[in-house]
């Protein structure tokens, strides 16, 4: 399945982290980490922010499921060919939590801006582990 250009770049904030994307585009595209409100955390629910950590914990495993593959791929066909169904397996589980592509983004920077924001995605990490 082929995405559109703007989700691909929103999908590369998936794998920013991962290994998988690169995170200058998705700065370009959507913002540079650090640029969100001063009331983050206010901004999600707590059912949003334990959807992002399901489905973070998701994406971490669908990366590490795909890395094998990523490394042996011969040509930028084959990488290029892999990087795309790892997106689209990202994108079904971002999307199995509720949450958008750019919502998934919006949490993700939120995260990485505002302390109070990570700790709390990282307690529902926890408990979901």
């Amino acid at each position: 399945m082929t995405y559109p250009r703007h989700i691909m770049f929103a999908i590369l904030a998936l794998a920013v982290t991962l290994g998988l994307g690169a995170a200058p585009a998705l700065a370009q595209e959507y913002g540079a980490p650090g640029e969100a409100s001063p009331s983050a955390e206010a901004a999600y629910t707590d059912e949003e922010l334990r959807a992002y950590a399901a489905a973070a914990i998701e994406v971490q495993r669908i990366n590490e499921a795909f890395q094998p593959q990523l490394q042996a791929a011969d040509s930028p066909e084959d990488v290029e060919a892999v990087r795309v169904e790892a997106t689209g397996k990202m994108v079904e589980a971002v999307e199995d939590e509720g949450l958008s592509v750019e919502r998934y983004n919006e949490i993700f920077q939120a995260a990485q801006a505002d302390p109070a924001v990570a700790e709390q995605v990282s307690r529902y990490v926890q408990e979901m582990q």
